[in-house]
């Protein structure tokens, strides 16, 4: 076992220290003054690592040292059977080895050692100066003055109180005054002070880290409000103040005025049957009444035998008598409009003050005399026949009321505008609101979903401040909860003329999801295709150069970027006119294809746009088209002749079929300029129309024009393939029956 050793001066006074600062000084055993004590008095400090040793025999040897390291011990006793109680000991230097005047002379160190263990670090001795003295002159030959031996006694009856001055004494370790305590009038710490509890009657600071620190508890009813606290922290309440509650300079208040009519009058009053005319009305949850003005407005033909009693909700019985009579006799019109100040005939309407208004109040109006129609100014409130005398007009109450839940505020709230919600609007937030710098409008959490005021989001209607309306309120569809646009979903809509699904400039689409070619002639896209995989959604006209920087300039064309995937551009369209040019044709035609008006490319950018796709599409309706798994045209389109490829050809459901895709500039004088046919392929049969089959058998698409060998032979469908339908078995009139338009991808 290793322990460490302290040892402390045996009395209760400031000289208590680790190493015998004092001790020697103080403690010579023997009778006082009779001579020289030969023993010196050592206490100490057994410690384990857990805490102090425990109790019992302890072998202890102790030394006493000329250095703090090294050399011979000047004095050693020991081993020494030391009692340890509490982890405290003393022992008696010099009981078993005596102690002499020179090893205490040049003695400057203590140490000691228990047990086998290592002997402990030595401990520097601070003797008291007369008590070395005077063992120096016990030992002397001769003294050299009297004075010397006066010190002597001197020493002798030394007392240690006082004996060592406070800044003297240097601590190298904790101080453990066991249970006892520290009383001093000052104290000074620069660190952390550790207690139980600590008793103050001043708290200097705001206290605003202290923890444990009673504070005030408890509540008020409504209308109460804190009056002081105990010294337990508990509260004491009073009734409130007239005026209720209010804060920020009168700008919010809790004080509302809130009034409630009785519906269903004018109501009848029973002309002396013995039953009463009621009137109801009604208050929701609306706080405690501050203040009250009860109006009741009715006629009869004698008010002198009418009264007025008014029920609360907390009083079905007995009530308040308004009036008892209510008039002078032959008088005819009341009209009440009583105070919670004012008098009544019975009972206090003051009592009302402080209560509820909450619930349903009752108006009840009797008449006990018999009316008379023949009487002056009798004759409209009379009805002997209905038994009645007059009616109740009007039953209002008005109360001015400290509410508990809700808060008025007299003038504006400005909110802190923020470009994103501050956080996720869930059920545990209902009820946030913040102002939507983006969207211009103030948004609140229903739960849900952040709405904003008059909110229609996921209506299907495109509504005054949504930048899109898909009819729900989820996010991740391209319109978001709030029917806001989300630049870099992979959804263009709104104002977007793209979005690829991220927010990076550079790769055809701009982080603010704008097309980097394709808006401006001067910045020209190469095909549609090339946009679409920039990110362009919307069907309409870009700007094309699908020669690059060849002969042809740039032009603005139509592209289809919602068919099959997108991204085709469109070369032709017929309307089944007659005199429209044939797909092969070379004059230009500037309908609107998407509306399936007559439209035609020249020939050398038809060509030029072949050349920048792989599959060709023929468009009828949204669901109804081919796709054909090469382009339409190739060199000879200007330079003459005809050219033919087999290619996979694949309807909107997916069904496909093996077949061939044609076209020619020469024997077109009655069709066959262009088809589209199953495996089949084309006969050839006449030089009239070199791309139809005869009976225009196995035809997807076929022109053919038998009354007038004039070129501009109309389209139609002779096979059909899934939603692609067959129009007529082989129709040779002028023009066609076929509206759609050709498109490359």
């Amino acid at each position: 076992m290793t322990h460490r050793h302290r040892a402390s001066c045996s009395t209760a006074t400031p000289t208590r220290v680790a190493a015998l600062a004092a001790v020697l000084a103080l403690i010579w055993t023997g009778t006082a003054f009779a001579a020289t004590p030969t023993t010196i008095l050592l206490e100490g400090v057994l410690q384990a690592a857990a805490g102090p040793a425990s109790d019992g025999a302890y072998d202890v040897t102790i030394r006493l040292w000329a250095a703090e390291t090294g050399g011979t011990a000047l004095w050693t006793e020991g081993p020494n059977s030391v009692q340890v109680t509490g982890g405290r000991f003393a022992w008696a230097m010099g009981g078993k080895t005596a102690l002499d005047a020179a090893a205490l002379g040049q003695a400057q160190w203590i140490s000691v050692q228990v047990g086998g263990d290592p002997e402990l670090p030595r401990r520097p001795l601070h003797a008291a100066p007369f008590a070395r003295q005077a063992a120096l002159a016990e030992v002397a030959t001769t003294a050299k003055s009297a004075d010397t031996a006066k010190s002597a006694d001197t020493a002798k009856a030394l007392a240690c109180t006082g004996c060592v001055a406070v800044g003297a004494l240097k601590f190298d370790g904790d101080l453990d005054l066991g249970g006892n305590s520290v009383k001093a009038k000052n104290g000074t710490f620069s660190g952390d002070v550790v207690a139980k509890s600590v008793a103050a009657t001043t708290l200097l600071g705001d206290g605003s880290k202290l923890t444990g620190v009673q504070i005030a508890g408890g509540s008020c009813k409504a209308g109460e409000v804190v009056t002081s606290v105990k010294a337990d922290g508990s509260v004491t309440c009073g009734k409130a103040t007239a005026g209720g509650t209010s804060a920020l300079g009168g700008l919010l208040t809790q004080i509302f005025s809130e009034s409630a009519v009785a519906p269903g009058l004018p109501g009848a009053i029973p002309d002396n049957t013995g039953a009463t005319a009621t009137a109801q009305l009604a208050f929701e949850k609306v706080g405690d009444a501050l203040s009250l003005l009860v109006e009741v407005e009715a006629g009869n033909t004698d008010l002198s035998t009418v009264s007025v009693v008014l029920l609360p909700p907390w009083d079905k019985a007995k009530g308040f008598v308004l009036c008892d009579p209510c008039g002078d006799t032959d008088s005819k019109a009341l009209k009440l409009a009583l105070k919670d100040s004012d008098s009544i005939k019975t009972g206090n309407l003051a009592d009302a003050v402080g209560k509820p208004l909450e619930g349903t109040w009752t108006l009840k109006v009797t008449d006990t005399s018999f009316c008379i129609p023949q009487a002056p100014g009798n004759a409209t409130l009379c009805d002997p026949s209905a038994k009645t005398d007059g009616a109740i007009s009007l039953f209002r109450i008005t109360g001015t009321v400290e509410s508990a839940g809700s808060v008025l505020l007299k003038g504006t709230m400005q909110f802190q505008p923020m470009d994103t919600p501050p956080f996720t609007c869930t059920a545990a937030r209902a009820g946030h609101a913040y102002f939507d710098a983006k969207g211009k409008r103030l948004r609140f959490c229903d739960g849900t979903v952040w709405r904003s005021l008059s909110d229609g989001c996921g209506n299907g209607v495109l509504e005054l401040g949504e930048d899109c309306d898909d009819g729900n309120n989820k996010g991740g569809d391209g319109c978001s909860e709030t029917c806001e646009l989300v630049c870099g979903d992979g959804f263009q809509l709104g104002n977007e003329t793209c979005d690829d699904n991220n927010t990076k400039d550079g790769d055809g689409c701009s982080s603010s999801c704008a097309l980097e070619s394709g808006l401006e002639a001067s910045k020209p896209a190469t095909s549609c295709k090339a946009l679409r995989a920039a990110g362009a959604g919307k069907d309409g006209s870009y700007w094309i150069d699908p020669d690059g920087n060849g002969a042809l300039a740039a032009q603005q064309l139509w592209c289809d970027m919602t068919t099959a995937g997108g991204g085709w551009t469109i070369v032709y369209a017929a309307t089944g006119a007659d005199g429209e040019q044939p797909a092969t044709g070379n004059g230009a035609k500037t309908g609107k294809p998407f509306a399936l008006e007559h439209y035609n490319l020249p020939r050398a950018e038809k060509l030029a746009i072949s050349g920048t796709g792989t599959e060709t599409l023929l468009w009828r309706g949204k669901d109804v088209w081919l796709r054909v798994g090469h382009v339409p045209f190739d060199g000879k389109l200007v330079s003459g002749g005809s050219s033919q490829w087999s290619a996979l050809v694949i309807a909107p459901g997916g069904q496909n079929t093996g077949g061939y895709i044609g076209f020619s500039t020469t024997n077109i004088n009655g069709g066959g300029d262009f088809g589209v046919t199953n495996g089949a392929g084309f006969d050839h049969h006449s030089g009239n129309y070199w791309m139809l089959n005869g009976g225009c058998v196995n035809h997807f698409l076929y022109s053919y024009s038998s009354a007038s060998n004039d070129g501009d032979a109309g389209y139609d469908v002779n096979t059909g393939l899934g939603a692609w339908t067959a129009t007529t078995s082989c129709a040779g009139d002028e023009g066609g029956q076929l509206k759609f338009y050709m498109a490359v991808r």
